[in-house]
């Protein structure tokens, strides 16, 4: 056996003596190239198993997440709702649901989460998925990062949307954007009644004190314990 090890040595150094390290593990990588091409030409469906083993554990930790992050939104939604005497607190979060045939989104807004004052009716089917180019106030906002005002202000921007919202009992709006790891991910906002009396600059400080929370909470790149 030792001399079979020392003869496979002796053909090693002969080997870089002839073509050198360099040249010596360049076919290394090269076969090993080959080999792997080799394995997949003749396995197909191993490349097929392995995409869908990692799209379903994506899906998987997507999921366990939104439902450790739901309650804490909801709660932070509560407190934001009970500081600012508002008559309902919300979220709209933006997602792309399907795209043309050249590849381009089509841009959509969910309400995903909503904390109304007691005897306030729920809106939350009435803006489940909608279109963001159906709205010019959308596009205000991402552009402005927030918007407040009346449903009058409002019509000016977005006529459509100050109609919803007026049907709704919304008198007036603020609304400020959330920031995820690779922008803007939705927006929170609160809505009071045309006779809710407020103080504008404390309604400013304490959307923006909510909006960074709950930024952290949805912004699906952040790591370790969910914290409130």
């Amino acid at each position: 056996m030792n001399s079979n090890f020392f003869e496979n040595i002796m053909k090693f150094v002969k080997l870089v003596d002839s073509y050198g390290t360099v040249k010596l593990i360049k076919s290394g990588i090269m076969m090993v190239f080959f080999a792997y091409a080799t394995y997949i030409s003749l396995n197909p469906s191993a490349i097929f198993d392995k995409y869908i083993e990692y799209t379903e554990r994506i899906h998987n930790e997507s999921f366990n997440r939104r439902m450790e992050i739901s309650g804490f939104v909801k709660e932070n939604l509560s407190h934001m709702l009970e500081e600012s005497g508002a008559m309902r607190c919300f979220v709209v979060e933006l997602h792309n649901g399907h795209h043309n045939s050249a590849g381009l989104s089509f841009n959509y807004g969910s309400l995903t989460y909503e904390v109304d004052r007691d005897s306030v009716e729920s809106i939350m089917e009435d803006y489940a998925d909608f279109t963001l180019e159906r709205f010019p106030f959308v596009l205000h906002i991402w552009n402005h990062s927030s918007w407040h005002g009346s449903m009058e202000d409002m019509s000016k921007i977005d006529e459509k949307m100050s109609m919803r919202l007026m049907s709704n009992g919304v008198g007036y709006m603020y609304a400020t954007s959330l920031y995820g790891s690779n922008g803007i991910i939705g927006y929170v906002g609160v809505t009071f009644s045309p006779d809710d009396k407020f103080d504008l600059n404390q309604v400013r400080r304490i959307s923006n004190k909510y909006a960074s929370k709950i930024s952290i909470l949805l912004n699906n790149t952040t790591c370790g314990t969910v914290k409130k």
